[in-house]
C-alpha cells in the first residue's frame, strides 16, 4: 500500500509539471525511477496512465481516472505531513490562572519573553486571587500559592519566594515578635495565624500568635492598607521591594526572617508532552534556570 502511494504521488507530480525530467528535478530523484514508478502502476492497473512521445506526455482516459481518485488522497496526506511541521512552531489558546499578585512581579516578562518565543500561542491569562477549577472552568495551567490538594491534576513546586513585614514609615512599629504579637496586622486570608520567624543572626525560631484586625483577599489590598498606615502586613518582597527603595515602606523587624512561600504550577494530568501546557512549563522552568530567584527579585 506504501509503495502504491509513493507511485501514485510520483505519477500524479509527472502529470503536473508534463515531464518526467522535470519532475525528477521537484522529487530529487531521477527519471529512470520515475518512469519505472509510473510503468509499475501501469502494470498493476493493465492500463497505460501515460501516452509518451519524445517531447511530450499525454494522459489517457483511464490515467484522468486514476488522477481524480489519486489526488483527494495525496492532498489529505499533504496536510497531515503539516500537522508536524505545526509541532515545531506551536499554535493555539493557552489558558492561565495565576494569583493577582504576579502581575506586579517577574512573571509578567516571563509572559512576554514566551509570547515572542512562540508567535501563534494566544496567551490568555486571568489573575486573580480566586482559586478557579482548572477542569471545570477550563482552565490549562494554574500558578498557585501553595500545593495542589486535587489528585486529579498534576503539580510541580516551579519557585520559592521572600516575605516581608512592612508598614507606613510615618507610624511606630514593633521591634520584637512579641510587640509583633499586640500590633495591628493586616491579613491575607486568615483571621488568626501562628507566624514562625527566624533570627538572622543565630538562626532561633519564635512562632508569634497574630490576628489581623484587616483581612483581605488580595495582595494589593494589603499593600495599599500597609502605605497608608492601617497596619503591618506580611508581603511577598517583590511587591513590597519597589516601594521600600522609594520609602513609602519600612521593613519592620528587619532582623528577623519570614517563611518563604513556593509557587507551584498545577495542571491536567492528561496533557500531553506535545501540549502547549507542557510547552510553556519547560519554557518557564527554564527561564528560571537561567534567572535565578536572587536576581528576580524575590
Amino acid at each position: 500500500m506504501l509503495d502504491r502511494l509513493r507511485r501514485l504521488a510520483i505519477f500524479a507530480t509527472v502529470v503536473e509539471v508534463g515531464s518526467f525530467t522535470k519532475a525528477a528535478k521537484r522529487l530529487g530523484l531521477s527519471p529512470s525511477v520515475l518512469s519505472q514508478a509510473v510503468s509499475t502502476l501501469e502494470a498493476d492497473s493493465g492500463y497505460a496512465l501515460l501516452y509518451r512521445s519524445t517531447r511530450r506526455l499525454n494522459l489517457t482516459d483511464q490515467g484522468a481516472r486514476v488522477l481524480e481518485r489519486a489526488l483527494p488522497i495525496l492532498r489529505a496526506a499533504e496536510a497531515a505531513t503539516e500537522l508536524f511541521a505545526e509541532a515545531d512552531s506551536p499554535s493555539g489558546l493557552l489558558r492561565l490562572t495565576c494569583p493577582a499578585v504576579l502581575q506586579d512581579g517577574p512573571f509578567v516578562d516571563d509572559l512576554a519573553a514566551f509570547a515572542r518565543a512562540n508567535p501563534r500561542v494566544q496567551l490568555q491569562i486571568e489573575f486573580s486571587d480566586n482559586r478557579r477549577h482548572l477542569l471545570r472552568d477550563g482552565f490549562d495551567l494554574a500558578l498557585r500559592i501553595g500545593p495542589s490538594d486535587d489528585s486529579a491534576l498534576k503539580s510541580r513546586r516551579i519557585i520559592g519566594g521572600s516575605q516581608v513585614l512592612v508598614g507606613a514609615p510615618h507610624i511606630g512599629h514593633p521591634v520584637t515578635p512579641e510587640e509583633l504579637a499586640a500590633t495591628a496586622m493586616i491579613n491575607l486570608g486568615e483571621p488568626n495565624r501562628l507566624l514562625p520567624l527566624t533570627r538572622k543572626s543565630d538562626g532561633a525560631i519564635v512562632a508569634i500568635a497574630i490576628s489581623g484586625q484587616i483581612i483581605v483577599d488580595t495582595g494589593h489590598a494589603a499593600l495599599k492598607l500597609a502605605r497608608i498606615g492601617a497596619g503591618v502586613a506580611a508581603l511577598p518582597r517583590f511587591l513590597a521591594q519597589p516601594h521600600l527603595d522609594s520609602g513609602t515602606l519600612v521593613e519592620v523587624l528587619p532582623d528577623w526572617l519570614l517563611p518563604v512561600f513556593d509557587i507551584h504550577a498545577v495542571w491536567p494530568a492528561n496533557a500531553g508532552e506535545r501540549s502547549l501546557t507542557r510547552l510553556f512549563l519547560t519554557f518557564l522552568t527554564r527561564r528560571l534556570i537561567d534567572e535565578p530567584p536572587l536576581r528576580r527579585g524575590d
